[in-house]
């Protein structure tokens, strides 16, 4: 996670907040929180790109959609990610 924090300043130094590619890295950083159990961080950093790439690019860019797809998953309580998981595991399990 330290090197997509140290992308993400770089970027944001070099290129600008709303440059595409700092927020391409705000993004896989997001992913990264969240990956970590850093919840809340994720979701504001996320929810942050989302505005971001709207303003941007735009509603219709492929980037933008899957900015808004991630934060529905941030939105989505833990326990049920969780339930919707095993289940889905138990399904393909047999």
């Amino acid at each position: 996670m330290q090197l997509d924090e140290d992308i993400l300043a770089r970027r944001r130094r070099d290129l600008g907040e709303d440059h595409p590619d700092t927020l391409a890295a705000a993004s896989h950083l997001a992913v990264s929180l969240r990956a970590d159990g850093e919840y809340q961080a994720a979701r504001e950093l996320g929810e942050d790109t989302l505005a971001r790439r709207r303003g941007v690019l735009g509603e219709d860019h492929h980037d933008t959609g899957a900015s808004a797809t991630f934060a529905i998953f941030l939105r989505t309580p833990q326990p049920l990610l969780k339930a919707i998981s095993w289940h889905s595991r138990r399904r393909r399990a047999g």
